[in-house]
């Protein structure tokens, strides 16, 4: 079984929690640690209940995450992928699982769901391109070194994982797209991209919540509700 790191940003909002549930439910089923990369003490302490945390400057968020990275090669810790999973994210057990006998460089998927204020919608990223989502996107520790640990541009606020993706294609990663479709983001009132960012796109559809429950499970799928509620209220 392959050995995964769970590389997450955590940025100060309540979802957070969720998102890290979903990680603690990832490694029941597969060999995964979690690597948070925080800037504040509450989120630092909260993270260190699912695994290693770091603190850095906040912002740019490309330095950020470079930070974090360049933190994650000093711990020592052993891993074959670095797994992208966003603090709104959770990710089901099935994508690493379709991921398990892929030989490639980055690995990834090019549909997800969101959940929104009791709606969920399916969304086809690019569809006709060779792109994939940041989301969920699996990166082998071969690649990451060969770009010297350092993913994304510094100075980026936007567009990181274009820019990643550029990045590791000129040190000749090898990418695979898998069918699979098992990645939630759960829109909030805090995101860099809003939903009405995809829903006004042909490519995002309105979908049954149960579809969403059957990825994320009961038990998670009952804490977004009751985020959502409160977001609603609030």
């Amino acid at each position: 079984m392959r050995r995964y790191v769970a590389f997450m940003g955590i940025n100060e909002r309540p979802v957070s929690k969720i998102a890290l549930e979903g990680v603690k439910r990832l490694q029941s089923t597969h060999d995964i640690h979690l690597w948070a990369v925080t800037h504040c003490k509450e989120d630092y302490e909260l993270a260190k209940e699912y695994g290693d945390a770091v603190m850095v400057d906040q912002y740019p968020v490309g330095a950020k995450f470079n930070q974090g990275l360049m933190a994650l090669q000093g711990s020592g810790l052993e891993f074959d992928y670095l797994i992208q999973i966003s603090d709104d994210d959770v990710v089901s057990p099935a994508v690493l699982d379709a991921y398990e006998d892929i030989d490639a460089d980055v690995i990834g998927c090019k549909v997800m769901y969101f959940y929104h204020e009791g709606k969920a919608y399916k969304f086809h990223y690019a569809p006709n391109s060779d792109g994939m989502m940041g989301a969920g996107r699996a990166i082998s520790r071969r690649i990451i070194e060969k770009c010297g640990w350092q993913l994304w541009g510094d100075d980026q606020m936007k567009g990181l994982d274009f820019r990643s993706e550029i990045n590791m294609r000129t040190k000749g990663a090898k990418f695979r797209i898998v069918e699979n479709s098992g990645i939630v983001d759960i829109k909030t009132d805090r995101n860099i991209w809003g939903i009405e960012t995809y829903t006004k796109q042909k490519w995002c559809t309105e979908v049954d919540p149960e579809d969403v429950r059957q990825i994320v499970g009961v038990k998670l799928f009952n804490e977004i509700e009751k985020l959502c509620e409160i977001q609603v209220t609030n």
